[in-house]
């Protein structure tokens, strides 16, 4: 009989354990799992501005240095449009020129040398020397000659300084004739041929790069006017030269041309604080500790290191100089669709 009892009572503990456990299975009877990947928000809206809002901790995690602007003081300057000469026909037309001058100046030489032999003979026959009459009327034929000779490398160097004036401008081709040297780095390959265009008269040196960027840009020494437009740049076109060893025949080219008006004193801008966002530039400030907002970069002027800000456009708050880029990403991180959205 105890048997019996003792295996009912097993059984009914058994049943009761297994409702226990289907009951806690039901939905909605399950304690809610912390969610590891939740994410912290740090973008809050002030007057429906964007505010980032970081810890000090967070700060430092994500390197992100402030300060404020340093005084600055820049030329200004007129942003042109260029491109790197094709340099293959004035090379050729230089290169001749110095050829015919080379040879023109040995048949200067050589009539030099029978003009002071006929002198030398007239002389002898006028004063009764019959013995130098054959001799005399030899060297004359062969002094007329050399004159012709001479005239027509005269005719080539003028026809060649005229294809030269008339392909490359009179500043080019007066450069050729008074001022060789200062073409020499062109023939020699240490220069490549610049053109630009601008609305006035450039100064002695402009400054050139193959991107936007005005702290790659390099000097380019003016020559002088050239005889073509520059496509559909406005003004008339300048040829220059330029020893940046990076560029290419055909490459397009940013011009900066310093301006002759007051400089312009403001603070420096650094180009890492500089970030784009749909087409425009940007730089963070830091508002109060820990809050940071995106403000537009109003009027500026390029700097070698950044850009120049006017005094009268300068942020009073410290400028976040490194960082800005993480900060554009934090801000709009809320946009990007998770993996599992639809």
């Amino acid at each position: 009989m105890t048997r019996i009892l003792l295996l009912i009572l097993g059984i009914a503990i058994g049943v009761g354990a297994m409702l226990a456990l289907d009951r806690s299975g039901e939905p909605g009877t399950q304690a809610p799992l912390e969610d590891d990947d939740e994410v912290p928000v740090r973008v809050h809206r002030r007057a429906n501005i964007p505010r980032i809002e970081l810890s000090t901790a967070e700060i430092a995690l994500a390197d992100i240095a402030m300060g404020q602007l340093a005084a600055a003081r820049v030329v200004p300057e007129q942003l042109a449009v260029g491109r790197v000469a094709n340099a293959a026909d004035v090379l050729a037309l230089l290169r001749d020129l110095q050829s015919a001058h080379a040879v023109a100046g040995a048949q200067q030489a050589v009539v030099d040398t029978l003009r002071a032999r006929l002198q030398a003979l007239r002389a002898l026959h006028a004063r009764g020397e019959i013995t130098v009459a054959k001799e005399l009327a030899a060297l004359d034929v062969e002094y007329r000659r050399e004159l012709n000779a001479r005239t027509g490398h005269a005719s080539r160097i003028a026809t060649l300084r005229t294809a030269l004036l008339a392909r490359w401008g009179a500043r080019i081709a007066d450069m050729a004739a008074r001022e060789p040297a200062r073409l020499a780095p062109l023939e020699d390959g240490r220069a490549h041929l610049v053109e630009f265009s601008a609305t006035a008269e450039p100064p002695a040196t402009v400054f050139a790069a193959a991107s936007e960027q005005r702290a790659s840009a390099v000097p380019v020494q003016v020559l002088g006017a050239a005889v073509k437009t520059l496509g559909a740049g406005q003004g008339a076109s300048y040829l220059g030269l330029s020893r940046d060893e990076g560029l290419r025949v055909g490459m397009p080219l940013t011009i900066w041309i310093p301006q002759p008006t007051a400089d312009i004193e403001g603070v420096l801008l650094p180009a890492a604080a500089i970030v784009w966002h749909r087409g425009q530039q940007w730089y963070y400030v830091a508002i109060a500790p820990g809050s940071f907002e995106r403000r537009r970069l109003g009027p500026s002027h390029p700097h070698p290191l950044g850009v120049v800000l006017p005094a009268a456009h300068a942020p009073t708050s410290a400028v976040v100089l490194r960082g800005s880029q993480l900060l554009l990403a934090e801000e709009f991180r809320g946009e990007i669709p998770e993996e599992d959205d639809d």
